[in-house]
């Protein structure tokens, strides 16, 4: 799908993804959390809850939610993860950033929202 990585070895690191999202024409933030000294991605859902992916690999959300995310996995996969995690991340609420939502539709995942 993205055409970044290919080495089967090779640890995604955020800001490499922050790039495949950008040919996505999705927005993200790069920020410094100095109590986890980690940096990550603002995935900036704009949905009912944010999504914050550390370098670690956790990703963070509201109601104190987490989850661990391989970031070894091939890049198709990880976006699906990502797709699915920002489908979670609305709560069954319509509004996002629209392009998670063409992103969610381009590879498969259906969005879950109320109309």
């Amino acid at each position: 799908m993205c055409g970044l990585l290919t080495d089967k070895y090779y640890k995604m690191e955020i800001q490499d993804l922050m790039k495949v999202l950008c040919r996505e024409n999705i927005t993200t933030s790069m920020h410094f959390n100095k109590d986890k000294e980690q940096c990550y991605i603002d995935l900036e859902t704009r949905a009912k809850s944010e999504l914050h992916l550390y370098e670690d690999g956790v990703i963070r959300g509201r109601y104190n939610y987490e989850e661990q995310i391989d970031l070894n996995q091939d890049i198709d996969d990880l976006i699906r993860v990502l797709c699915e995690e920002f489908n979670h991340a609305l709560h069954g609420r319509s509004y996002y950033q629209e392009e998670w939502g063409l992103l969610c539709e381009k590879i498969g995942v259906t969005v879950e929202a109320y109309i």
